[in-house]
């Protein structure tokens, strides 16, 4: 009998997800059009401590580097969770803080950071979520 892995909880995801191969064609697939195509990825630490004792810390799911610089990071969330939509764009910002050199003045700065894109799949419809 063969076996399967069910890609909607988190060690199914990750266990096939984090295979580089496997991990670029998914993004070039759903990334087509929006993005150059992403020729290596990286992956990174998922982790990203709280600064302060009243700040939350964040733990992605996948979180990986493009060739060109891109930051990407993927959640997956099979069951409801309320205020998803908060939860996600902290994440992104969370990513972009920490893109960013802490006391660095904005007119110092020598660039622009790279591209941060979020993907988060849902096993369910945001309609289904009763607080959203």
């Amino acid at each position: 009998m063969g076996k399967y892995i069910d890609l909607r909880c988190d060690f199914g995801f990750k266990y096939c997800m984090s295979d580089p191969i496997i991990m670029r064609s998914f993004l070039n697939a759903i990334l087509e059009g929006d993005v150059e195509t992403i020729t290596d990825v990286n992956f990174e630490n998922v982790e990203i401590p709280r600064e302060t004792s009243s700040q939350r810390g964040v733990t992605f799911d996948l979180h990986c580097t493009t060739q060109s610089g891109d930051s990407i990071l993927i959640e997956m969330q099979n069951s409801c969770q309320d205020y998803f939509k908060t939860r996600a764009n902290y994440y992104v910002y969370r990513l972009l803080d920490s893109k960013i050199e802490k006391g660095l003045e904005w007119r110092k700065m020598e660039k622009d950071i790279d591209r941060i894109i979020g993907i988060f799949i849902l096993g369910e419809k945001m309609t289904d979520i009763t607080r959203h």
